[in-house]
């Protein structure tokens, strides 16, 4: 059995330890102290029922997980993986279940050693507040290699879901599949945190659905230049998905926004606004968006 390790216990994180738990599957939760002890002393509910994870620190670690999955926030990704560099090998296989292009960049920044695999979560509604986690459709992981070509990393990955429990999905075009995701979370993610709208407002909600296209259209227009294959085809598909969604189910963004949290708009509206620049292409609603994040944190003081 390989050696697991999750790294940030947000929805996402959560919600698959959750599964792997119930399917028998032996893990570890990577943390640290302060989040250890709170772990220990509170759990974890997800849809109802109390998990105790396997919680261990970095330095308690013993030798160096096999895969590896990190789920922590954007905003503090860099500065958080110095803490699990001791856990990292030269074997160990790298999962970022983070949204947005370039986590995978940051993490291989970091980790010369290691294998990054591309992956990305989809078909899930998870919501998370203090120690409860709730979802309707568990997620699925998709991965695969840049080169679109199996790989003993792959077959690895292939092999431990198949075991775990955790529904998954390779691909031969895992790069087009990210930035499809990414389309997702600029058009869904951002708007659902502006507008206090949970998943059931984008099937209801005809002004919500056109600005929403309006914003992932932009995604679209860059993506084209970039050879990444993403047209407006895409973003119908997009905006008719939710209708499998728990309606009250919320974004992470939003969940955020309610938790008077720092949000992501770094990885979207800002990413989006940055290449757009470095492209010539205007960027208007995600300028917009940008800004008004920037100042609804401000005025809240996060």
């Amino acid at each position: 059995m390989k050696k697991i390790a999750f790294w940030g216990m947000g929805a996402i994180g959560t919600a698959f330890a959750s599964q792997m738990k119930k399917n028998k599957y032996e893990f570890k939760v990577i943390c640290d102290e302060e989040r250890k002890h709170r772990y220990s002393k509170e759990g974890f509910v997800v849809n109802g029922e109390e998990f105790i994870f396997n919680y261990e620190t970095p330095e308690e670690y013993k030798g160096c997980a096999d895969i590896v999955f990190i789920s922590v926030k954007y905003h503090s990704l860099k500065d958080s993986l110095d803490q699990i560099e001791k856990i990292i090998s030269q074997d160990t296989i790298i999962v970022s279940l983070l949204n947005g292009i370039d986590s995978e960049e940051i993490i291989e920044e970091k980790f010369k050693e290691g294998k990054i695999i591309p992956a990305y979560v989809i078909n899930i509604d998870a919501t998370k507040s203090g120690n409860l986690t709730t979802f309707k459709l568990p997620g699925r992981i998709v991965f695969g290699q840049r080169d679109g070509k199996e790989s003993a990393s792959t077959k690895i990955l292939e092999e431990f879901f198949e075991k775990s429990g955790i529904d998954s999905e390779i691909s031969g075009n895992i790069m087009d599949r990210i930035w499809w995701k990414f389309m997702v979370n600029v058009g869904i993610n951002q708007m659902s945190g502006l507008l206090n709208a949970t998943y059931g407002h984008f099937v209801s909600n005809k002004y919500l659905r056109q600005q929403s296209r309006e914003v992932m259209l932009e995604v679209v227009n860059i993506a084209k230049l970039k050879g990444i294959n993403l047209d407006e085809k895409d973003i119908d598909v997009v905006l008719g998905m939710y209708k499998n969604f728990a309606y009250e189910g919320k974004t992470s963004m939003l969940q955020d926004v309610v938790a008077n949290r720092k949000t992501e708009v770094d990885m979207f509206a800002g990413k989006v606004c940055e290449m757009g620049n470095s492209l010539n292409i205007t960027t208007p609603y995600n300028h917009m968006i940008f800004n008004m994040y920037r100042a609804m944190e401000e005025i809240k003081n996060i």
